[in-house]
């Protein structure tokens, strides 16, 4: 699934099994270096929810990636 939103996309793969997100995978991601925003994958991950704090000084690539994988999970169903 991916998401942009002016600067920042995020093209992403993600696993559900026994209704759990157990894998999260960035395929393709635009925002420049240093804004990935990467601990964003561990916090959906750990909450089991695409809907967590934003990596400070990264919001825009944070909020790609939620959406993204809210969107992958609306998908599923």
């Amino acid at each position: 699934m991916s998401f942009g939103d002016f600067l920042v996309s995020v093209s992403l793969d993600v696993t559900v099994s026994d209704n759990r997100i157990t894998d999260i995978v960035i395929v393709e991601q635009n925002g420049g270096p240093g804004y990935e925003a990467l601990e964003t994958l561990d916090r959906i991950l750990e909450a089991q929810s695409p809907v967590v704090d934003a990596v400070s000084g990264a919001t825009g690539s944070s909020r790609c990636i939620m959406i993204a994988v809210y969107k992958a999970l609306s998908a599923e169903n």
